[in-house]
């Protein structure tokens, strides 16, 4: 049996969701993917990954509310603390291309 960690809304003390903890065994095995898929990942052109990259940025930006919401769910701080920590990462991925 797997262990679990609750996730708990600490404004709420409502269960938002138990997410299984990883061992060893699944650390490594996430390693090993990643690893994995890395090389593909590089054969890609640059135009392509850049795209890529700003194709997850928009998307950050499309569901700021939603990711805001869940950051403020799981950690208590203010909707608007959370809504500008998730808006301050499109520079931060701008910055890699």
């Amino acid at each position: 049996m797997a262990d679990f960690i609750s996730v708990i809304n600490p404004a709420t003390e409502q269960l938002i969701q138990e997410i299984p903890i990883d061992n060893s065994v699944a650390v490594s095995e996430k390693v090993a993917r990643a690893r994995a898929a890395q090389p593909k990942w590089a054969l890609r052109p640059v135009e392509e990954r850049i795209e890529l990259m700003r194709r997850f940025k928009d998307l950050l930006v499309e569901q700021v509310d939603a990711l805001a919401a869940t950051l403020t769910a799981e950690t208590g701080k203010p909707i608007t603390q959370s809504r500008n920590e998730i808006l301050a990462t499109p520079a931060r991925i701008d910055f890699f291309y």
